[in-house]
């Protein structure tokens, strides 16, 4: 995946749904990607195998000033949007809290521990999330 690119793309879409000028995601060491403002924290990373394989699209971290009003889902419809450009085929959100695991199982993230211990990481194929978006 071309990291720029990716970043590119993704400040498109925040500056249309935030109304933001200007630049706003930032590539972080390796392929990670970070997007800061008062509204939202994002940070991604690709290609991992921290969830499942190297498919996949990790959001380390999603944070949104203003709690379900749709920034969320309107966020992973872009994502699988974007996913045939960047070849990624699942999406993992890790260290899922209660708000984002709520949020992860209405999506039909599965949830998975694939490192034991108390963390909880939520994974779904990109396929599925279109057939629920489109469905």
């Amino acid at each position: 995946m071309n990291i720029g690119s990716f970043c590119e793309d993704l400040d498109t879409y925040l500056k249309e749904e935030f109304s933001y000028k200007g630049r706003i995601s930032a590539r972080g060491l390796g392929q990670t990607l970070e997007a800061k403002r008062k509204a939202f924290w994002l940070y991604f990373r690709y290609p991992t195998e921290s969830c499942v394989g190297n498919e996949t699209l990790v959001i380390a971290a999603i944070e949104f000033r203003e709690n379900r009003v749709g920034h969320g889902t309107r966020l992973l419809d872009f994502l699988v949007t974007i996913a045939p450009k960047y070849g990624y085929r699942f999406i993992c959100i890790e260290n899922i809290g209660e708000t984002s695991r709520a949020f992860a199982l209405k999506h039909g993230f599965d949830l998975i521990n694939p490192f034991g211990g108390s963390s909880e990481n939520a994974i779904v194929e990109v396929d599925e999330l279109r057939r629920r978006f489109t469905g």
